[in-house]
């Protein structure tokens, strides 16, 4: 199953990041899909897209945080980070009503590719910058 797309742009490069498997299990987790029509391609044309075949976030093996999913991406309040929202369930307790919202500060590669992390229950970060 495949739901809850976002869109994701940075530097010039274009995702649809969405959420995968069911919701109700420890294995939600995020997919991705990639742009590679150029400048100039159809962004309608499933022929530009490129779906990566492994979960691109998901739970971490000690179980901090289960079926994460549904994201959405906002910037900073002076746009120089790209931070994401998600929600999981924690202390192995799958149920509707054990969901939580996180959120992180996510990074890009030298290629403009989103690194996601880990979830990151209990990680103290920095507040998003310009704040």
């Amino acid at each position: 199953m495949n739901e809850g797309q976002i869109f994701l742009e940075y530097q010039g490069r274009y995702f649809l990041v969405y959420s995968a498997s069911g919701c109700w299990s420890e294995w939600y987790c995020l997919g991705i899909l990639g742009y590679t029509g150029g400048e100039n391609g159809n962004v309608t044309d499933m022929g530009n897209w490129v779906k990566y075949p492994v979960p691109f976030f998901q739970r971490t093996p000690a179980g901090w945080i289960d079926g994460v999913g549904h994201c959405s991406f906002f910037r900073s309040p002076d746009g120089s980070e790209v931070w994401m929202a998600y929600h999981g369930m924690l202390d192995g307790v799958i149920s509707e009503n054990n969901r939580y919202l996180f959120c992180q500060s996510i990074g890009f590669d030298e290629l403009n590719f989103p690194i996601l992390g880990v979830p990151n229950r209990g990680v103290n970060q920095a507040v998003p910058s310009g704040q």
